[in-house]
């Protein structure tokens, strides 16, 4: 694992695609107009009226529906969902020059990784990146300049050479965000347990939601289930793109959940703080980590 804070020297870009103008996409290009980063930002995506919308609002400089239809770009950042993102940047390598740079925003990287090193292009080479900011909110109507700032975002590397990786990772730290770097299937073990997981469990919790409980349902319910509201849709394709590695740690919930359960039947107060306090400590750990100066 390699971080990074900070990076000294901030790229300016003549045209950069932004594949996919939801609310990370559009994010990303009100963070680029904010921060003056980029003369030219085009837009490319499947719904023309969307897009014209966005280049109304003043995100977007241009719009596109095909590869076809852009003009030479130096970095193209793909948010589309994980599923599509490989089909998404092979059309992109097919029409880009050989020194352009291609970088994603998906949640998986694994199954992505391996799909496109397996197939080699002579074309723009492709970095993955998982900027770790997002909101249940959807739409570019959402996008937030700052969504960024003060974030960490994942980069996975594979044989690459290090200047194209310190590009990308100046990208990211222009628009506020610090870079760690992961391999693609460590990558995915992790926010499994810190992002994928999580959503599956809060989605859970808020089935269980019956109208006579609204009244007494609260802050504590509201924050505990908060990204149960994000797209079904969405949410579907990352959980099966990530399947086994969340499967897995769902398994471990369960096994703790169950000791909850047998510390509640044995009406044992002692086990049942120990599994709090647990919960409590480790919480705690990480949140001083997140203090430190070095994180």
């Amino acid at each position: 694992m390699h971080s990074s804070a900070h990076t000294p020297a901030t790229d300016r870009y003549d045209h950069i695609v932004v594949v996919g103008v939801g609310l990370i996409g559009g994010s990303i290009a009100k963070a680029l107009k904010a921060h003056g980063l980029a003369r030219k930002i085009t837009g490319l995506g499947r719904n023309r009226a969307r897009l014209l919308a966005a280049k109304q609002a003043g995100l977007i400089d241009d719009v596109a529906e095909s590869v076809s239809e852009l003009a030479p770009f130096s970095l193209a950042v793909v948010c589309t969902p994980v599923d599509r993102i490989p089909q998404d940047v092979r059309a992109l390598q097919s029409v880009a020059s050989s020194d352009a740079l291609i970088t994603d925003a998906g949640s998986v990287k694994g199954h992505l990784c391996e799909v496109l090193n397996s197939q080699p292009t002579n074309g723009a080479q492709f970095i993955g990146s998982h900027p770790m900011a997002g909101s249940e909110q959807g739409g570019w109507e959402h996008a937030d300049a700052q969504l960024f700032q003060g974030r960490m975002c994942a980069i996975t590397p594979q044989g690459h050479d290090e200047a194209p990786i310190q590009k990308i990772e100046r990208f990211w730290t222009a628009l506020g965000m610090r870079t760690v770097r992961f391999q693609p299937q460590q990558h995915d073990q992790i926010v499994a347990l810190t992002s994928h997981m999580p959503h599956a469990t809060a989605s859970a919790v808020a089935s269980l939601l019956t109208p006579e409980a609204w009244p007494l349902a609260a802050t504590g319910f509201r924050d505990t289930t908060r990204v149960a509201g994000g797209d079904a849709g969405l949410w579907t394709s990352i959980l099966m793109e990530n399947r086994e590695a969340v499967a897995g740690h769902l398994k471990e919930l369960t096994h703790v959940l169950q000791q909850f359960v047998a510390a509640l039947e044995a009406n044992d107060p002692q086990a049942t703080e120990a599994l709090l306090a647990r919960g409590q400590i480790a919480r705690e750990k990480w949140i001083q980590s997140t203090l430190s100066p070095e994180a």
